[in-house]
């Protein structure tokens, strides 16, 4: 069960132990840890499931460390927890997420990092100091592949293709598929970032709890076809 504790310091799972992390306590140390490297967090949004175990946060990050954001966007930084012990796929894990927002145009997620699983000794408080510094690093070929993003044409078809198959895997709503659609077929420039954004900004209506996720999920949906940005 998830502890209690949400305002003591984080505590690090004994080996081979099972350990619920406190959301409140992980928040606590995420921030202490940007502060202590010279990063400024604001806009920070919390989202916590019903019962408590499950949480995800982002904030909107600046810091002299950072590579600077393509002109209109900031760096995002999210982090999911979930408490549920047992399972499959990691489902008891913290992980950071890293990506840009263009305000009312849509969010992106870029890169995404595990932090620790509840078991095994894991101390946070280190790994958060060098999710930082990955995220600190990640930013340069992020704004790399953010321009090549931007410089990529891709046909209506192609896209509209891309958002049904993101509709098939339960990342968007059927009625959320075609606004995107339709948006991606007004935009003065119809490149893969573009399209990116038409799907970022119709998941700002999904659960908060699911939408860093989903973007990530849409950026490796398209990704193999675009291997270049990678590079």
């Amino acid at each position: 069960m998830l502890t209690t504790r949400e305002n003591t310091d984080l505590m690090s799972p004994r080996k081979n132990r099972w350990q619920a992390i406190p959301h409140d306590a992980l928040m606590l140390k995420i921030t202490s840890a940007a502060g202590n490297r010279g990063c400024q967090l604001s806009n920070g949004t919390i989202a916590k499931s019903n019962d408590g175990l499950r949480m995800a946060a982002d904030w909107s990050i600046q810091g002299k460390s950072l590579k600077q954001p393509p002109e209109g966007a900031f760096w995002t930084f999210g982090v999911t927890n979930s408490n549920i012990q047992g399972g499959t796929n990691g489902r008891a894990a913290v992980y950071l997420y890293a990506g840009l927002d263009f305000a009312h145009r849509g969010s992106i997620v870029l890169a995404k990092r595990k932090v620790g699983e509840h078991r095994g000794g894991v101390n946070f408080a280190q790994r958060i100091k060098e999710a930082l510094a990955w995220f600190a690093v990640e930013t340069g070929p992020m704004r790399t592949r953010w321009d090549k993003l931007s410089k990529i044409p891709i046909p209506i078809e192609w896209a509209n293709t891309a958002l049904v198959m993101a509709g098939t895997m339960n990342l968007l709503a059927r009625s959320r598929t075609y606004d995107a659609m339709n948006a991606f077929a007004k935009a003065e420039k119809q490149t893969m970032a573009t399209l990116l954004l038409c799907f970022g900004n119709e998941t700002k209506r999904s659960p908060p709890l699911y939408q860093m996720e989903y973007l990530w999920k849409f950026f490796n949906l398209i990704s193999p076809q675009l291997k270049e940005i990678r590079k």
